[in-house]
């Protein structure tokens, strides 16, 4: 339970606790001589035991004898009166109010009073020089010794009222007896019990009960007097604590520069690990020897420019930074500067960045040549397929226009080639793979082929040779057809040698009349039957009459029948000739019989008048028989002759038949016979000459239309198209008139059966003669034309071919720069479009060519000139192509290379510049205005990174900046790690020159240097007196006298009596911190054990924190007593 509160004005809880607080203290002097102190409101009341207490606490002999018994009033008065004498005058005491009577009489306040007087003389004020001081200076010490703790110590009241400040206190003395962190900041009570119970197992003296600080604002005097105990028990280990708080700061500091050191440590292994990694990375050969495995492996190496190496140059200057702050706090506090681990040198740390700089470079060169030679392996890879099946080609169609042998054996070779360049094209999707692949990388633009263009070259090749082959096949009918002509004209030519032979056979003979007629009607036999033979050649002659191969041919089935009638006409006449000679030897034997029969003939004769009708005459013949019988006698001598004139049918042609001859008498009978005869031969005649004639009329028609039908042919003009269609068109006619020459056939069919055929000239043979002649010329000029149709169709695509040969060869022999080149490469292609454009014009001849079957006659067809010009096409594209990717990539280059440029000069400055920020030398002043200059130099210099910038965006933009090392961001990282290092040193060079000044200070001690310094100037004016001095440095814990506290105003003052502030500060650090050396550590060191060589384990527990314990163990030499300080001293400080 918690004591009830004391609030009010009325409230006199204070005197209680007064009482109770003077007399423990009281007792607490009193007992040392065993002088037993009850109650303060009593025992001073005679004197007695307060004189005996003030020659305890006033160490000064009393001014006068006293009662030690007291027997009455008056004694009590004197005794009273002396220790009053003792107060005032000896030791110096006010006493306001304050009488001998009131203290005999028991007047309490005045009491008190007393008792206040002279706990503030005896216990208090010698904390400073006057009371005021010295409450100030107790309060000072108490916050002093409080600040790491989270209490506000601000008076002697309420600040103690949870005990938390007492607890405080104890732990910072005595760590051991009390658990700070342990409380329960809530439980006052507890807190305020837990800290008495300490300090009675401590030894201190306890004034107050829990009850007079909890739940009450508490009496001030009373906790003043209980705090003053605090620092009158721990006076003794003030310069101990002073000097463990020097250890502290010596520890701090060596443990900074430890941790410093750890640190630069691990940041220096950081930055090598980190380069030790990426160098690992840059040089690992893990990576596909493919494109994609090549560029990514090189993107990785760039990407370091960019990522990696940003990080890397900070860790390589915070450990270089980290390094410098060790070197600048080491060397103002004369502490030797750690020797970093081989291996971790900042020279190391320097010259691997610079070692994996150089193998970043040379191994981007390095993939940058691989990634180049895979890659041209590949567009090589993929060429040289191509470049196989142009040999191919190339070889093929060398072959092809090399070409030997027979048509057959030709055919056959033209055929082989087709498959070969057929097998061939059925691995040309082969090529597609590969070239996707490089359209996929990138890398089409760099071969010299693309599938399409291998593709034409194998298409035009196989409409080549398709080309040749239907050459071949037109020569090979060509040569059939001549086979053909050939055996039709060898077995037409043999009937030919037949007539000849049959010529020659009638030339040769002679003889007798019986042999020369013998021979002559042989032959007429043979003739016809060798002109029936001619029909065997007939079909031969249609077939290629079909096939149009006939207008060449002379030597035709009716021409040949044509020469054996003349040679049959021949033997007749021949013959004929013979029976004339028959006849006249016949009528000059039978001459004289007819010469008898005159008359009878005469009279025959006369009734063969014209006028009679043969009819009439017959009648009349037959009268005349009788006459005949007298001539019959001589008729014998006729009859052989007769006989063989019969047997050739030539007794119409004799003058006088045998009958005639025979007999007179019987001549008429027989005379009438043969004049019946004639009759009956002159009515057969008179019928064949009217058939001769009809058939001679009908023929002239036929001769009349022949001869106006090559008058037509021979006026044929105009162009080519003109009389190429007049032509054919007169061949069809000509068809169709011999095919009406078939309607005569007949009839002289009918004549030729009788023998009446020998005098009749237009047979139709010889019309149909005239008619070949006339087809001969209209063919003849057809094969002029279509000749000329060929020719003109080959000029025009020779032309054309010889213009796709010049564009050809302009395109071979290109050279220049890359934009010559590409306006030379645009005016080839305007030409070659030109020349596409020009082909279609070959279409129509062609296609007249095809309709008139001359499609294999020309040099080239349209789809060769197309197939050359669209591959000329497709190469200028090619190639314009890749010098359009040249051009594109030359600018890019340009770009990069003036980026890079750029960039570089601004590295290079800022490699220039961050060299000499290592450089700058001096005196601390001169080195802190060279920094800020730096520093100005490099904001200067920085700003050429926003030049840079837009030029490095628009690359960004068109994603050029993936080879860039230099990126503004990584030039700006290092900027900020040259302004961090420029900073960090012009930190550290002031803090040296405050060392130099003596006022090198953290901001929290310089503050609290500022908190004393006014707390203790009362007067507001800005200095010290000797007297607030000693009260300030009593606060801290330092024992001084006024003479040296006078002494040391005058000596950082210059013999002034009263210090400022900058003299104040100089003054703590040299007494507090610029002292510290190897000597003045071990001179604390000794302070706090006492002299003794070693620091125990006891004692480091006691004065210092676990951590300074652990660093402290882990750092001293250990002995079989303790830990060797001075060892210890000696290797931190420099000599």
């Amino acid at each position: 339970m918690s004591a009830p509160q004391r609030t009010g004005l009325l409230d006199r809880g204070w005197e209680e606790t007064q009482i109770k607080v003077f007399t423990r203290w009281c007792q607490k002097y009193l007992s040392q001589q065993k002088i037993e102190f009850n109650d303060i409101r009593t025992d001073f009341r005679d004197g007695v035991k307060l004189l005996q207490l003030l020659q305890i606490i006033g160490k000064d002999p009393l001014p006068g004898k006293w009662h030690q018994v007291v027997k009455n009033r008056y004694h009590q008065l004197e005794n009273v009166q002396l220790a009053i004498k003792y107060i005032t005058e000896v030791k110096e005491i006010k006493l306001v109010g304050i009488h001998p009577e009131e203290i005999v009489d028991g007047n309490l306040k005045i009491t008190l009073g007393l008792a206040w007087s002279c706990i503030n003389k005896f216990q208090i004020e010698d904390i400073s020089v006057e009371e005021k001081t010295a409450r100030d200076a107790l309060l000072i010490w108490c916050q002093k010794n409080t600040r790491d703790y989270d209490i506000s110590i601000t008076n002697f009241t309420t600040s103690w009222s949870s005990g938390l400040a007492f607890c405080a206190l104890i732990n910072h003395f005595r760590p051991n007896e009390l658990d700070y962190d342990a409380l329960n900041k809530d439980d006052h009570m507890a807190n305020v019990t837990a800290a008495f119970d300490a300090c009675r197992r401590i030894g201190l003296t306890v004034f107050l009960d829990p009850e007079d600080l909890v739940g009450c604002v508490p009496d001030d005097k009373s906790v003043v007097t209980q705090v003053s105990e605090f620092f009158h028990f721990f006076a003794s280990e003030s310069k101990i604590t002073a000097m463990a708080d020097k250890i502290k700061s010596t520890l701090k500091n060596q443990k900074q520069i430890d941790e410093m050191s750890n640190l630069y440590e691990q940041q220096a292994q950081a930055a090598l690990d980190a380069m030790a990694k990426e160098k690992e990375s840059i040089e690992s050969d893990e990576y596909e020897r493919t494109v994609p495995g090549v560029r990514a492996k090189l993107g990785d190496v760039i990407k370091y420019a960019h990522t990696a190496r940003p990080q890397i140059i900070e860790l390589r200057g915070t450990a270089l930074r980290t390094w410098a702050s060790i070197v600048t706090k080491c060397k103002p506090i004369s502490r030797k500067v750690p020797v970093p681990p081989e291996g971790k040198e900042p020279e190391t740390l320097n010259a691997k960045f610079e070692e994996l700089e150089n193998v970043q470079a040379k191994r981007r060169a390095e993939l940058q040549e691989i990634l180049k030679q895979i890659e041209k392996e590949k567009v090589d890879s993929f060429d040289q397929m191509c470049q196989e099946i142009l040999n191919k080609v190339d070889e093929i169609n060398q072959r092809s226009n090399s070409l030997e042998g027979t048509i057959e054996e030709q055919h056959d070779v033209i055929n082989g080639l087709i498959a070969e360049a057929e097998e061939k094209q059925s691995h040309l999707p082969e090529l597609q793979p590969p070239y996707n692949e490089l359209i996929q990388l990138n890398l089409n633009n760099r071969s010299k082929f693309t599938p399409y263009a291998i593709q034409k070259e194998v298409d035009q090749l196989i409409v080549h040779l398709k080309h040749l082959l239907d050459q071949n096949k037109a020569a090979a009918l060509q040569a059939d057809n001549e086979r053909r002509i050939r055996e039709y004209n060898d077995k037409a030519q043999k009937y030919i040698d037949v007539a000849q032979d049959i010529e020659k056979e009638l030339d040769s003979i002679e003889g007798s009349l019986p042999e020369r007629r013998a021979a002559f009607i042989k032959q007429q036999s043979e003739i016809a039957e060798k002109r029936e033979k001619v029909n065997e050649i007939d079909p031969d002659f249609e077939d290629l009459e079909k096939d149009g191969l006939h207008l060449g041919i002379s030597n035709t089935p009716e021409y040949i029948k044509t020469q054996y009638g003349n040679s049959l006409k021949r033997a007749i006449t021949e013959t004929n000739k013979i029976f004339d000679e028959m006849v006249n030897e016949y009528d000059a034997l039978a001459g004289k019989i007819t010469e008898r029969v005159r008359d009878l003939t005469n009279q025959a004769e006369a009734v063969k008048q014209p006028e009679k009708v043969l009819e009439t005459q017959k009648a009349e013949y037959e009268e005349l028989q009788g006459k005949a019988a007298e001539v019959e006698a001589e008729l014998p001598t006729l009859d052989h002759p007769y006989s063989e004139i019969v047997e050739f049918k030539l007794a119409a042609r004799i003058k006088t038949t045998p009958s005639e001859a025979a007999s007179q008498v019987a001549q008429l009978k027989n005379l009438l016979d043969k004049l019946l005869e004639d009759n009956a031969a002159a009515i057969v005649k008179r019928e064949n000459e009217r058939r001769i004639k009809e058939y001679n009329e009908l023929a002239q028609t036929y001769v009349d239309k022949s001869r106006d039908f090559a008058a037509t042919v021979d006026a044929i003009d105009g162009t080519l198209v003109e009389r190429r269609t007049a032509y054919l068109q007169k061949q069809k006619e000509l068809n169709e008139k011999r095919d009406d020459l078939d309607n005569l056939t007949p009839h002289y069919q009918a004549l030729e059966k009788d023998g009446l055929h020998m005098n009749i000239n237009n047979t139709p043979i010889s019309i149909s003669s005239f008619y070949a002649q006339v087809l001969e010329k209209i063919t003849n000029a057809l094969n002029l034309i279509y000749d000329e149709m060929v020719k003109n169709f080959d000029e025009m695509a020779t032309a054309l071919n010889e213009r796709i040969k010049k564009v050809e060869a302009e395109h071979k022999a290109i050279d220049g720069t890359l934009q010559e080149k590409k306006e030379k490469l645009a005016a080839e292609l305007t030409e070659a479009q030109g020349i596409h454009d020009d082909v279609p014009q070959l279409n129509e001849p062609f296609a007249e060519l095809t309709e008139f079957k001359l499609n294999y006659r020309p040099k080239f067809t349209p789809i060769d000139i197309q197939g050359y010009i669209d591959q000329l096409i497709a190469n200028i594209n090619h190639v314009n192509q890749i010098n359009d990717s040249e051009i594109q990539a030359e600018s890019n280059k340009a770009r990069i290379d003036n980026y890079i440029g750029k960039a570089q000069a601004v590295v290079d400055e800022a490699k220039e510049l961050e060299a000499s920020i290592n450089e700058i030398d001096g005196t601390n002043e001169e080195k802190l205005e060279k920094l800020y200059a730096k520093d100005k130099e490099v904001n200067e210099k920085q700003k050429k990174i926003d030049e840079i910038t837009p030029i490095y965006q628009d690359l960004e933009k068109d994603d050029l900046h993936l080879n860039i090392e230099n990126t503004p961001s990584s030039i700006l990282a290092f900027f900020d790690n040259m302004h961090a290092h420029i900073h960090n040193l012009i930190q550290e060079v002031d803090k040296a020159i405050a060392t130099a000044k003596g006022l090198e200070i953290s901001e929290e001690q310089l503050q609290e240097f500022r908190d004393t310094f006014s707390f203790f100037d009362k007067d507001n004016t800005k200095s010290l007196e000797p007297y607030e001095l000693k009260a300030c440095l009593t606060a801290l814990g330092e024992n001084v006298e006024d003479e040296e506290c006078n002494e040391i105003i005058k000596k950082y003052t210059g013999g002034n009596t009263s210090m400022d502030f900058d003299n104040y500060v100089k003054f703590m650090l040299d007494r507090f911190t610029k002292q510290e050396t190897a000597e003045t550590t071990k001179d604390a060191f000794k302070a706090v054990t006492k002299n003794a060589p070693v620091m125990t384990e006891e004692l480091m527990n006691q004065h210092f924190t676990p951590e300074d314990v652990e660093y402290m163990k882990a750092n001293m030499p250990q002995t079989e007593d303790g830990y060797d300080y001075s060892q210890w001293a000696d290797s931190v400080f420099v000599e």
